[in-house]
């Protein structure tokens, strides 16, 4: 019935009734839930409401009076499923929609549904996956995606969304995902965004809302990995990851999820890994929560004595033995968990020697590693220092657009 209803254009006739009755409070919200509800997750819908001025309604709503909330709440909803449609993103940055959203974001900070949207938009709009396909393309895009960032630092981006880390990450998934996809997003590639995630106390936050929300592996990837995006480029904030437990995070990430994904029989998906809300986690958020967690360990471990113990005494080089012997076919993750091992066996081969010993595969799964691992020439038992191969930076990401909830208060 969706689709046959899109197909006689209803989505329009909503679109044209929100442009006639702007004051019209009943209508608006009715017709904004039932253009949601019905574009879902369609692109070409999406796209169709984009060409047909959706945009610009939308923007509108979040400029109205501040006893609107439950309309403009709604108004992000929308306007974060046009994101799933690269070229709307572009179309919404330039409409300055970034600036719309965060303004509602300010204006209701307790409101969990705003806020968790609200990220999200952030996160998929600053976003340049999927946006080109030829070089000078995303080169252009590039350019308007830099831009866009730096405007959302102008706006205090950086401050909402953490602000909103600290005050729902405990009591909502959702919003702490978004958030912290929303801090990686805005912390690739922008030295604005980096310095301004430092100096509002984001490291902590985002260690914060990973420690109390231990068992999601997709908020475990984008936490990490907007940690990793601000500790390659901004010195202040390697200390801070320390000094608040960030080695000990990163090694209980990796103890929790080391099995998750595995080439294994011991076991179904759910078994070893749970997921979270009665839900199974997609195996790419498991592998995006180790290599995340491996680039962390590569660049805190590399010439910090300190964080290599505390690695090896929660049982680190075990749990990388484990994960080298089950993920040899993949790539990017076997490469990402040689590296670490190659700077913990390298560094502090007494130690690991003994580690290795005692493990029922070390030796073998280690010479299987070290041959295997085309940047790794020599053995690492030998104490030759033999650069390991950089964990890969992983790219901004575009969010699915999450459900969207009742606006309610915090508790």
């Amino acid at each position: 019935r969706r689709v046959w209803l899109v197909q006689q254009h209803a989505l329009f006739l909503l679109l044209t009734l929100l442009q006639l009755y702007p004051e019209n409070h009943e209508i608006q919200e009715r017709g904004l839930i039932a253009m949601v509800l019905l574009a879902g997750g369609d692109i070409g819908a999406q796209r169709a409401l984009a060409e047909g001025g959706a945009i610009g309604v939308l923007l509108n709503m979040l400029s109205t009076a501040e006893d609107e909330m439950v309309l403009q709440d709604r108004a992000i909803s929308m306007l974060l499923n046009l994101t799933a449609v690269p070229e709307v993103r572009r179309q919404l940055l330039t409409a300055k929609g970034l600036v719309s959203v965060l303004a509602v974001m300010k204006a209701y900070p307790n409101i969990g549904s705003v806020q968790t949207e609200g990220c999200a938009f952030v996160a998929s709009v600053v976003s340049s996956a999927g946006a080109a396909s030829s070089g000078a393309e995303q080169s252009a895009v590039a350019v308007e995606v830099l831009k866009a960032k730096t405007e959302a630092m102008e706006e205090g981006a950086v401050t909402s969304i953490i602000a909103a880390l600290k005050l729902h990450s405990a009591s909502s998934l959702p919003t702490a995902v978004r958030a912290c996809a929303a801090l990686r997003n805005l912390a690739h590639g922008c030295r604005a965004a980096q310095s301004a995630i430092v100096a509002s106390e984001g490291v902590q936050a985002v260690l914060h809302a990973w420690s109390v929300q231990p068992d999601s592996a997709v908020l475990c990837e984008h936490a990490g990995m907007a940690l990793l995006h601000v500790l390659l480029e901004d010195e202040k904030a390697k200390p801070i990851f320390d000094q608040n437990g960030g080695v000990e995070r990163a090694m209980a990430a990796l103890r929790r999820w080391s099995s998750c994904g595995a080439e294994s029989s011991s076991g179904s998906l759910s078994e070893r890994c749970g997921g979270g809300e009665g839900a199974v986690e997609k195996t790419d958020s498991f592998r995006g929560a180790l290599l995340a967690v491996f680039g962390l360990l590569q660049m805190r471990t590399k010439f910090n004595a300190k964080n290599r113990n505390v690695v090896l005494e929660l049982g680190g080089l075990e749990s990388i033995l484990d994960i080298v012997r089950v993920r040899l076919s993949d790539n990017a993750v076997f490469r990402c968990a040689v590296a670490v091992l190659h700077i913990l066996v390298s560094n502090e081969p007494l130690v690991a020697q003994q580690r290795v010993a005692r493990h029922p595969h070390g030796f073998q799964t280690l010479v299987l590693a070290l041959s295997a691992a085309d940047s790794l020439q020599t053995d690492a038992l030998s104490g030759a220092h033999t650069p390991a191969a950089a964990c890969p930076a992983a790219s901004p990401v575009a969010l699915a657009p999450p459900a969207s909830p009742a606006p309610q208060q915090a508790r």
